[in-house]
């Protein structure tokens, strides 16, 4: 049974998942063009997005804290993700702070 499980119930399931991606990607990328106007936010965010973690990433540290070996681009993009979370944890709080304060006076 376990046999089973692991050599065609896993490979089934990752085959699957890849398909899911695929198509989320596609129906993505459809929308997108189909109203291109009403994706421009999405696309500035996408961007942004994507410079914060470039910024993340270079200044982000190398240097392995831990005693699991691991390659310094590893450690690299983990960090940049992490500051990435980090920073888009302020932005959400300091925009919830800030319209809540406005929409107060409003």
């Amino acid at each position: 049974m376990e046999n089973f499980l692991v050599n065609i119930v896993l490979p089934g399931a990752v085959f699957l998942a890849i398909i899911a991606v695929i198509l989320f990607v596609a129906s993505l990328l459809i929308g997108i063009f189909q109203n291109i106007r009403g994706s421009i936010k999405l696309l500035a965010a996408l961007g942004l997005l994507i410079i914060l973690f470039i910024i993340g990433y270079a200044t982000a540290s190398d240097a392995n804290p831990t005693s699991i070996d691991l390659a310094s681009g590893t450690i690299k993009m983990i960090s940049a993700g992490i500051i990435t979370m980090l920073a888009l944890t302020v932005i959400t709080v300091v925009t919830t702070v800030v319209m809540s304060i406005y929409n107060l006076f409003k």
